[in-house]
């Protein structure tokens, strides 16, 4: 399988207004901290909220890979909410389209 990330939201409960915090993209194959490290980062937004696109093949996850959003610098009591738009390519690339 092999999913192709087009668009990821971060922002908090409304997406129109600026949140505090950055929001680091990292392939994982599980949540622990110890895979969040250098190799394995795709993306940073350094303010919130983000809305990033992203073209065909920029960003491939391959089982078992997932996508982690870790989020530095929030304020406690805020909420965050992630969400986004992948392809699955493992089929033809129209057949396929899921929201996270």
């Amino acid at each position: 399988r092999a999913w192709v990330l087009r668009r990821l939201n971060v922002s908090g409960p409304d997406p129109t207004v600026a949140i505090a915090g950055s929001a680091y993209l990292f392939f994982s194959a599980g949540i622990s901290s110890g895979s969040l490290v250098g190799p394995n980062w795709i993306d940073v937004a350094s303010s919130l909220p983000l809305v990033g696109w992203y073209t065909s093949r920029q960003v491939v996850l391959r089982s078992p890979m997932h996508l982690v959003v870790k989020i530095t610098g929030g304020t406690a009591g805020d909420t965050y909410s992630v969400s986004g738009y992948a392809m699955d390519e493992s089929t033809h690339p129209a057949a396929a389209r899921y929201t996270l």
